[in-house]
């Protein structure tokens, strides 16, 4: 993979630059998968739970699957939301340091 995308016409120091921002890229998409996997997971659990629940009982309420996903999903983001602040403030501050490296 950095065959191709290193050839001979570009220089070292912009090949390396290249391939520090394609590493950050990969890095903020895996942390967009890994923050965002939580309240996924919980919303569809609680929705098939609750499906099950509704089929069950023959319920036929539109609004209790939404409340019920509303408030299990804010739960957990409220029980996650320092570890997102975190990755996300590390992620941000790995950003503007290879801006300035870039720079220099």
């Amino acid at each position: 993979m950095a065959g191709p995308a290193c050839s001979t016409a570009c220089s070292t120091v912009t090949c390396e630059a290249t391939m520090e921002t394609l590493n950050l890229f990969r890095q903020a998409m895996v942390l967009v998968v890994m923050l965002s996997a939580p309240p996924l997971l919980v919303a569809v659990v609680v929705g098939v739970l609750i499906s099950l629940l509704q089929a069950v009982m023959q319920l036929q309420d539109q609004t209790l699957p939404f409340a019920v996903k509303l408030v299990a999903v804010g739960l957990v983001l409220a029980m996650t939301g320092r570890w997102i602040g975190v990755e996300l403030i590390q992620l941000a501050m790995m950003a503007f340091n290879m801006i300035e490296q870039v720079r220099a």
